[in-house]
């Protein structure tokens, strides 16, 4: 028992030590913003953001936002005037979500896992703690993980915590709930045996509301605190970058203290402390003197404490060079990541990693930025000692002399590469998609002997009414790539019917009429954006701007714009080409019939469009000619 009592208080002590943030003194000087930074400040004047209850990170009372995270975004409101205005989220999921379809423009508390680094853009780490391992206050001291084997863990969804317990430890007897109480509730009813937890909610929530349990132990694991970022606002993240910089250890040490240290003080009967504190000194010293075996376990805990600080240094890609690019400092993990050796690295320039794809203006950049004494980040690609390439996300920033003068730099660094050949991958996938509907559409055409480039070029004529109707560049090139499917259907039309001659019969044009619902329920299972866009096409291309056309008579807006968009470019391309029904029209047959099917067939803004534009339309009709065209 008395063993037990030492090996809590031996823990607490740990846990005290580990609790002061780790961070480096912040340079003791305002922000200093450039002009561009001030102009995009004053056209985004409101960040909004959301968190779910965490904790004392994040308190949510009454819709109100609060704790060390909101102390946070005043200090860097109050130095940058950037406001933030907070949008409500009950959960964890439900913040993600919120991120993923643009309702809000930063997450303040994001972590370091690799789900939530390929979400946005992370700021620089203004906050470390470890993952802690919480019991019921019965049990005794854990090593690590791996003593939990045959246990019962805890862990709320979507959370750092199950993402990091999911990739290392995939076979472990999990409970996922919705939230941390709800799993510190189990753990504290005997349900679970452990819950992982963020070091300062489990000390807050211990001390406010489970008094049952207590930090048994804690993970190889630390929580990097980022701010993440939505893409599109890329220029924010330096910005935050400078804010969080200046703000010194002291007051982050404030900070912390406002939200757990005075909890704590005002919870606990100190004069039990002192009674524990005296009876336990009493027994460190009689233990000490009659048993060597507690020196031998005091001393292999000691062991164990270093080695997990080793795992932290050595997961940190860390470089510091002087003011001339000669390292003179870099971490074990930037020694993995380059595969050069430490003594290879040292006293030479921090060059040797650059990477002969990136140009010199990304270099020339990054020096002009930190001699002037400003923080650079981006992303860049290396090369290491193998030859092999690899992206990291590095944030640098100038270090001063006691004359405020720039002496040197230190640097930062975030392995991106899987990210990156993701986004490869991703790009490869998108490509041959593309390649794919193009294909079909021209295969659907050929097989009704139209003309070669036909697909092409109503591609093209899409795009350009698409870009000059105001839509923006990414879509219009969705209708470009969905619009060679518009014909899709033709693959179902027997021949003798879509390769005659002559004029239809009403039974056979009724047949005829079927391709354009027969294209939309080949397409419309897929939840591709361009083979969606492609099922729209395919039904409503037909349909006319009176409400004349088919499968569906459709009329006006309430044709979706793709299918308006195709129907033009279509007609426009038909006309001029040869059929097997007819022979190609000349330009002025063509554009007078156009003009007359204004508001009939065709929708009048595109039209009109169409004429202020027409020697654009041209370009495009002449560029992809068919050679065998006369």
């Amino acid at each position: 028992m008395a063993l037990s009592s030492f090996k809590t208080v031996i823990l607490t002590v740990i846990v005290l030590l580990l609790l002061t943030p780790h961070t480096s003194t912040a340079a003791g000087y305002k922000v200093v913003l450039t002009e561009e930074e001030k102009l995009w400040i004053a056209e985004h004047p409101d960040i909004r953001f959301s968190e779910s209850q965490w904790s004392p990170l994040s308190i949510i009372d009454n819709g109100e936002f609060s704790g060390i995270l909101g102390d946070y975004l005043e200090e860097i409101s109050a130095s940058t005037g950037l406001k933030f205005t907070f949008v409500a989220s009950s959960t964890w999921p439900e913040v993600l979500e919120k991120f993923a379809n643009k309702e809000i423009d930063i997450i303040p508390g994001a972590g370091n896992s690799m789900f939530e680094q390929g979400l946005g853009i992370m700021s620089q780490s203004f906050m470390q703690y470890p993952l802690a391992i919480v019991t019921q206050d019965n049990e005794s001291y854990i090593d690590n993980l791996e003593q939990l084997s045959d246990k019962i863990i805890t862990v709320p969804k979507a959370y750092t915590s199950y993402q990091y317990l999911k990739a290392r430890y995939p076979n472990f007897k999990v409970i996922v709930t919705d939230s941390i109480e709800e799993s510190m509730a189990l753990v504290s009813a005997g349900k679970a045996d452990a819950f992982l937890a963020h070091l300062s909610v489990a000390i807050y929530n211990i001390n406010s509301t489970y008094t049952n349990l207590k930090v048994s132990g804690l993970t190889e694991f630390e929580f990097q605190h980022h701010i993440l970022v939505q893409n599109e606002l890329r220029p924010l993240v330096p910005i935050l970058n400078k804010a969080l910089s200046v703000i010194d250890k002291h007051r982050k040490r404030e900070i912390y203290d406002n939200w757990v240290k005075v909890n704590i003080e005002t919870e606990i009967d100190y004069s039990i402390i002192y009674i524990t504190l005296t009876i336990s000194g009493l027994l460190i010293i009689a233990f000490w003197l009659t048993n060597w075996r507690l020196k031998y376990l005091v001393r292999e805990r000691t062991n164990k404490l270093n080695k997990l600080v080793k795992v932290y240094s050595e997961h940190v890609i860390a470089s510091e060079t002087d003011e001339n690019g000669i390292t003179r400092y870099v971490s074990n993990a930037f020694c993995d990541i380059t595969g050069y050796k430490e003594k290879e690295l040292l006293k030479v320039k921090h060059n040797l990693v650059r990477h002969p794809d990136t140009p010199d203006s990304v270099y020339e950049n990054m020096w002009r930025t930190i001699r002037n004494g400003k923080v650079w980040a981006g992303e860049i690609k290396n090369r290491n000692k193998a030859g092999e390439d690899y992206w990291v996300y590095e944030i640098i920033r100038p270090e001063f002399d006691k004359h405020n003068q720039v002496s040197g730099f230190n640097s930062i660094q975030h392995d991106i590469t899987a990210h990156k050949e993701v986004e490869s991958l991703s790009r490869e996938i998108e490509e041959t998609q593309r390649e794919v509907v193009f294909t079909m559409g021209a295969i659907g055409e050929t097989r009704s002997k139209e003309t070669g480039n036909h697909v092409r070029r109503v591609a093209e004529y899409a795009k350009l009414l698409a870009t000059r109707y105001g839509m923006d560049e990414n879509e219009a090139e969705i209708i470009k790539q969905a619009s060679p499917m518009h014909d899709i259907g033709k693959v179902a039309i027997p021949d003798n019917i879509l390769n005659k001659p002559g004029k239809l019969t009403a039974a056979e044009f009724e047949i005829m009429k079927t391709h354009a619902d027969l294209g939309y329920q080949m397409l419309k299972s897929s939840n591709r954006p361009i083979l969606k866009a492609a099922a729209i096409i395919a039904q409503q291309h037909h349909e006319k701007y009176d409400g004349t056309g088919y499968p569906q008579g459709l009329s006006g807006n309430n044709i979706h714009l793709y299918g308006r968009i195709i129907a033009l470019a279509d007609v426009f391309d038909a006309l001029g080409s040869d059929r097997p029904y007819k022979k190609a029209w000349s330009d002025a047959d063509i554009f007078s019939l156009i003009s007359e099917q204004k508001g009939k067939h065709f929708d009048p803004e595109l039209v009109d469009i169409f004429f202020n534009y027409l020697p654009e339309f041209l370009a495009i009709r002449d560029k992809f000619k068919d050679y065998l065209q006369t």
